[in-house]
């Protein structure tokens, strides 16, 4: 469609991460045209411990535009203990994680700063077009949880300020203050 390609590494297909993070802009570019305009290929099959090299070689031979690294694997990122007051790198957002005893996701959020701040609830009022009715919720998490949804779905919503009725039903509205 645009020619445009992203270069990705995986041990396992079945598990790989990449459709999950809605920041990335071929997750962005997946969304707005659909999956049946994207394809699949396997460059090569390789072990294990020369991933990092091909996923390198392919990125340099193809210069992928969706792909916003140019180095492959995942960045490091700082974590800052604001009450020990130190700073420590991780080499993955499941091991700062699992360090800091939280979910991941709160890292996630944090990283996309476009996003709302995670530990944060902001209330939520939810138009029910088909009911007629407006309800005021604590949480998004809580809004998701009675409307039977995904608590991302109602955050991505409200990050992208839509304005089109969630499953031509629900209108959200974060409430400040």
């Amino acid at each position: 469609m645009n020619n445009k390609s992203y270069i990705g590494s995986s041990v396992d297909l079945k598990k790989n991460r990449l459709l999950r993070y809605s920041s990335m802009a071929i997750n962005k570019a997946l969304l707005k045209y659909g999956y049946s305009q994207f394809s699949l290929s396997i460059l090569e099959y390789c072990e294990v411990d020369e991933l990092m090299i091909k996923e390198k070689y392919y990125l340099n031979l193809l210069s992928p535009k969706y792909n916003i690294l140019k180095e492959p694997g995942s960045p490091s990122r700082e974590v800052i203990d604001l009450k020990l007051n130190t700073k420590t790198v991780y080499h993955a957002i499941r091991a700062a994680a699992k360090v800091l005893g939280i979910d991941k996701r709160y890292i996630e959020n944090y990283i996309n700063l476009n996003q709302i701040e995670p530990r944060t609830s902001h209330t939520v009022e939810v138009t029910d077009l088909v009911l007629s009715k407006v309800n005021i919720y604590p949480s998004v998490g809580s809004a998701a949880r009675v409307l039977g949804v995904r608590q991302a779905s109602i955050s991505l919503y409200l990050k992208e300020n839509r304005r089109n009725p969630f499953k031509n039903r629900y209108i959200f509205k974060l409430i400040i203050g």
